[in-house]
């Protein structure tokens, strides 16, 4: 014995009766089919939204994890080496190129303004750049 849904309804001026039925149970595995295709389809989507920011963050934080090495080398009084990224169009490329004024000064400089403790002449030899 199947549960079954059904409808009726008389129309007078033909004195006809329509009546229409449906099995709960298809109409259950029907909506069941479209709860999961529909959870297919934002699962898919989210899957997608989550490779995109990985792909996006990646791109961002990569080359600032690139700078931010470089300026410890510097910071190290390595200035002999090559300062990444200056091509890019972004904020990243502009702070590569800013940073990569002060890393091609002499080392000399920098050790000469070091020893003495004067944080007014290593800013001073910063601003300048």
């Amino acid at each position: 014995d199947y549960a079954k849904s059904s409808y009726a309804l008389a129309f007078e001026p033909w004195q006809v009766v329509v009546v229409t039925g449906v099995y709960i149970d298809d109409l259950n595995a029907q909506v069941r089919g479209e709860v999961m295709k529909a959870l297919s389809i934002g699962a898919a989507i989210f899957i997608l939204a989550l490779a995109a920011a990985f792909y996006v963050i990646r791109g961002i934080s990569k080359p600032l994890g690139d700078i931010h090495r470089a300026l410890g080398e510097v910071a190290n009084e390595n200035v002999s080496l090559k300062i990444p990224h200056p091509g890019l169009t972004n904020e990243v490329g502009m702070m590569a190129k800013a940073t990569a004024s002060p890393a091609r000064r002499p080392a000399s400089l920098w050790r000469a303004a070091r020893p003495r403790g004067r944080l007014s002449a290593c800013s001073a030899f910063v601003a300048t750049g």
